[in-house]
């Protein structure tokens, strides 16, 4: 009997043991959910914690200035928008009626300036989007502020402050009347200042009739007039690209000068044909012969060498699928999307620009600044200074280092290697004309009937650089051998600029 209320008791003491222990895991396993339900309360409460102090701290300041925040659109009702002006500070590009029409915006300039300067009505664009804020703000002068208690003006006849712009009206003009008809864009940007000092896209449209004409604009899908070419516009970069290419490959190979290749027009390779402008053979070049010349097998056998990876993160330094350094302008981003493991024939398109890569206008007026100003970036600027209703300047803006992307000899060599582009090259009508001149040339074929898109970029004087230039000419059939149009554009341009 003791031995079997013994094992009795032993039985009852390990199904206690085994209740015991079954609760100390339940006990546990509850802890750990407890525990794991604070550590999410604790990861959330910092997440919302890090987007307050983003929101108060990065993008506040943004949200305050955007035209559709409801505290600007009130003030509208007691503040009258300053006025905008070319970069002279008088003439005005962009200001309010008189009496009745106090509240309608008015363009003196219409079309010439409408994509940089943008449109108040339907919307905002431009720098009208971007200095919303700071055309709505009064800073009045102390006498000022007197003499209008004294006339016991009412609150509502207050004046915003007006900006000066960068743009320069002859400059505006001469790209305006130099393009004509054409489609397409224009960028002049000064290359140690960032200063943008003409920016043209065509068709362009009257502001002054938005409103009348908003639906024939809106639905004018051949000609986008609405769209800023220059900021917007993605475009095979063609051969222009050819300077990024080189680029990259004088990193790779330190021994670049020895690079030679002998063009007979058609260059073959894993059983395809690249062919150079017009079946034309250039003989033997080096790389400077390859850009001056533009040799498309050259710089399909570079292309060839180059190491991916590396070439996108070059070319990403230069702004491509990220963000360019500029405020005021909507922009679309560049977009490089050869991948790693590339086909043969997508890698040789790519290096002479005819792959899948798509730039703007404005990002190739970046990488001819910045080769012009030595390998360094500057922060694209639209506005030189804001003014107050008396005329006084209340802010300015200072040129703005962004990075700097190449080195002194790299941007020197490109620099000898562009400039031959019109001394030995395809460019040479604009040689000979009082100012010397670095760039490159660009054919892009966009659709299956060849028609193309032709580019130029560069800069001027090529020894002492003033100026850079973006130019696109879209829509032409075929490849025309001679593109006196292009050369034209820049020649009237350039012409323009260096006779003031």
């Amino acid at each position: 009997m003791d031995k079997k209320s013994g094992r009795m008791d032993l039985r009852r003491r390990s199904r206690s043991e085994r209740t015991t222990l079954v609760d100390m895991k339940k006990q546990k396993r509850g802890l750990s959910q407890i525990v794991f339900i604070i550590y999410l309360f604790v990861i959330v409460f910092l997440g919302l914690f890090a987007y307050l102090i983003y929101f108060q701290v990065k993008r506040a300041p943004d949200l305050k200035a955007d035209y559709r925040n409801p505290q600007l659109v009130a003030k509208e009702e007691r503040v009258t928008p300053g006025r905008i002006y070319a970069a002279d500070g008088v003439t005005i590009l962009a200001t309010n009626g008189e009496g009745e029409n106090r509240r309608t915006r008015i363009y003196p300039l219409g079309p010439l300036f409408a994509h940089p300067i943008g449109y108040s009505a339907r919307g905002r664009t431009g720098l009208e989007q971007a200095f919303y804020k700071d055309l709505l703000t009064t800073e009045e002068d102390e006498r000022s502020f007197i003499d209008r208690v004294r006339r016991k003006d009412e609150p509502d006849l207050e004046n915003g402050n007006s900006v000066v712009s960068t743009l320069d009206v002859g400059l505006q003009q001469a790209c305006f009347d130099a393009m004509g008809s054409r489609r397409g864009a224009i960028v002049l940007m000064e290359p140690d200042s960032g200063k943008v000092r003409a920016m043209v896209s065509r068709p362009a449209f009257n502001p002054n009739e938005l409103d009348t004409e908003w639906d024939k604009l809106a639905t004018d899908e051949a000609g986008s007039p609405l769209l800023n070419r220059a900021t917007q516009g993605l475009y095979p970069p063609g051969s222009t690209f050819k300077i990024l290419t080189a680029l990259e490959y004088m990193r790779e190979n330190p021994n670049y000068m020895s690079f030679g290749y002998q063009c007979n027009g058609v260059y073959s390779n894993h059983g395809i044909d690249i062919s150079c402008a017009y079946g034309r053979a250039h003989g033997y070049v080096d790389l400077r012969g390859a850009i001056a010349q533009s040799c498309n097998g050259a710089f399909s056998e570079i292309g060839l060498s180059l190491d991916i990876p590396k070439w996108r993160s070059f070319l990403e330094e230069f702004g491509l699928n990220g963000s360019l350094p500029m405020s005021g302008l909507a922009y679309e981003q560049s977009r490089f999307s050869l991948q790693d493991k590339a086909s043969y024939g997508e890698v040789m398109h790519t290096a002479f620009g005819q792959g899948n890569t798509l730039m703007t206008p404005m990002q190739n007026c970046f990488i001819a600044a910045t080769i012009a100003n030595g390998g360094v970036m500057m922060q694209a600027q639209f506005v030189d200074h804001i003014v107050n209703s008396t005329g006084n300047q209340v802010r300015g803006f200072a040129p703005v280092e962004h990075k700097r992307v190449l080195t002194t000899d790299e941007a020197k060599t490109m620099t000898d290697m562009m400039a031959a582009t019109v001394t030995e090259g395809i460019a040479s009508p604009l040689g000979g004309r009082g100012y010397t001149v670095a760039c490159k040339t660009g054919t892009a074929q966009y659709n299956e009937n060849r028609n193309t898109h032709n580019l130029l970029i560069g800069f001027a004087p090529a020894e002492n650089p003033k100026i850079a230039f973006s130019i696109i000419l879209e829509g032409y059939e075929g490849q025309p051998e001679v593109d006196t149009d292009l050369m034209t554009v820049a020649q009237r341009i350039l012409d323009t600029y260096f006779s003031r």
